[in-house]
């Protein structure tokens, strides 16, 4: 029952916090918690929406992920790119975008923390730009 209701409470959460998207912005990434301890913050916003454990979200232009001291997330880029975050984490998506043949363009900055950067398909990222927090 409290799982339901948690889900609920995310999805009610989810849907207010949305933003309207143009058509040519498509969805970054896909998040899927694998440990509980995870909350997202959506670009423009102040609130920290917590994510349970098995749970999956889109990952957009601005917003920001963070892990506490157990929370592990994995996120997928286009099937181009993954990277997992591992506790103790603070991961913002900078930009996205897809150019005319098929490739992405992927900006992150890792604001505290550590994560695993795996390259799936080289062909299908034009570039990818991660910026560290002392580099």
């Amino acid at each position: 029952m409290r799982l339901r209701l948690g889900l609920l409470t995310f999805m009610l959460a989810f849907a207010i916090a949305q933003r309207p998207v143009s058509a040519q912005q498509p969805v970054a990434a896909v998040v899927q918690i694998t440990y509980a301890g995870v909350q997202l913050q959506r670009a423009n916003t102040q609130n920290w929406l917590p994510l349970p454990a098995d749970a999956q979200a889109p990952f957009g232009i601005g917003d920001i992920l963070r892990t506490d001291k157990t929370g592990r997330a994995f996120i997928t880029f286009a099937d181009a790119s993954q990277t997992l975050l591992l506790p103790g984490t603070e991961y913002q998506l900078k930009g996205f975008d897809q150019t005319d043949k098929q490739q992405v363009n992927i900006s992150l900055r890792l604001l505290k923390g550590r994560s695993i950067q795996l390259i799936t398909d080289p062909a299908k990222i034009a570039s990818y730009q991660l910026n560290l927090q002392h580099m």
